[in-house]
């Protein structure tokens, strides 16, 4: 378990505990530069891949997905693609993943 802390999550912030526990365990990693934005909403994007992470189910086997928004190069391209493997998303209909 590695220790993480985030420069904008401050003592005393009733969360702290639980995003640095979440970090160490691989659910989440914040968005780059010692930052977790404590007060952004998350993502669809963002939901799935600490689902993915939670589940520690890695990278996609086909590596392909079904959704005209979602692309190779997206930083959440093999999340998608694996819990759409696993049958998670079978909610969205309408071809676009709406990340």
């Amino acid at each position: 378990k590695n220790k993480l802390a985030f420069n904008d999550v401050k003592d005393g912030f009733w969360a702290k505990a639980l995003i640095e526990e979440a970090a160490s365990k691989g659910l989440v990693k914040g968005m780059g530069g010692s930052l977790y934005k404590p007060g952004k909403s998350v993502t669809r994007a963002e939901f799935i891949a600490m689902i993915v992470n939670a589940f520690r189910w890695g990278k996609p086997l086909k590596h392909e997905t079904i959704y005209s928004d979602v692309k190779a190069g997206d930083w959440f391209y093999d999340s998608v693609s694996r819990a759409g493997e696993m049958k998670l998303l079978g909610f969205i209909t309408v071809g676009k993943f709406k990340p």
